[in-house]
């Protein structure tokens, strides 16, 4: 039986992620959990588990590069596939940061791109289990 991926979407900007949560009900078939703020998604991912972790890069409270950070020091927490979302172009925020992160999708709202590169995330997923 596959097991079906529980996915948490985090970004600051309400539209934003009703328009990510809405597009993956309808290309997936997955969990979704959803987070306005950092610590709200620390909170989720300690109560919920989830497999992959969607996370805008600035948040009202903290970024997502630290709610990565955060996750990545717990053992329980280390294996959450991470996608992070962000304005700024790609090759710049991996100058930027010294994390290892499996995706940035640039925000300039490629849905394509996001889905894409969740798939190819829940497939490495499926495939490690």
């Amino acid at each position: 039986m596959n097991k079906i991926p529980k996915i948490l979407i985090v970004d600051d900007n309400r539209d934003i992620l009703i328009l990510i949560k809405h597009i993956l009900e309808q290309k997936l078939n997955a969990e979704i959990y959803t987070a306005l703020s950092g610590k709200e998604a620390i909170d989720i991912i300690n109560e919920h588990k989830p497999d992959i972790l969607i996370v805008d890069y600035i948040l009202s409270d903290i970024d997502g590069v630290e709610v990565i950070k955060k996750i990545k020091e717990h053992p329980i927490h280390s294996k959450i596939k991470t996608i992070l979302l962000t304005g700024f172009k790609e090759k710049f925020i991996k100058n930027q940061i010294n994390i290892n992160i499996d995706a940035i999708v640039e925000k300039k709202f490629n849905a394509g791109k996001l889905i894409d590169n969740l798939k190819n995330i829940i497939i490495s997923f499926l495939n490690s289990n």
